[in-house]
């Protein structure tokens, strides 16, 4: 388990205004962590980013962001090293942008 997880709520109301800056409860934060342990790829890594809808009939509908950098690009460079030690991934599967990526990979 990485040691850095950030979990943001936003409610869109059927009439398209949106409330952010809610907050989920701790069970829910647990049940991310989890889902991103069980969905790791040994060499392929797990996801950075992910998304989850409730739409209006009640279907659950996901996303999940292999490739793009967590916490909006603010990430500290010294959690992502320890990411790519919880969840290593090889280099033709680590993104340019990783701080671990040594630069050998092709761009």
């Amino acid at each position: 388990m990485a040691a850095t997880m950030e979990t943001q709520l936003a409610v869109e109301m059927l009439d398209g205004a949106v409330e952010a800056g809610e907050s989920i409860d701790v069970e829910a934060q647990m049940a991310c962590d989890d889902l991103r342990d069980v969905m790791y790829e040994d060499g392929v890594g797990t996801w950075y980013n992910a998304t989850f809808t409730v739409t209006p009939d009640g279907s659950l509908v996901t996303e999940f962001d292999y490739d793009n950098p967590p916490f909006g690009g603010g990430g500290d460079d010294d959690l992502l090293v320890d990411d790519q030690h919880a969840y290593p991934r090889d280099a033709e599967h680590l993104p340019t942008w990783h701080p671990a990526n040594d630069g050998s990979r092709p761009a």
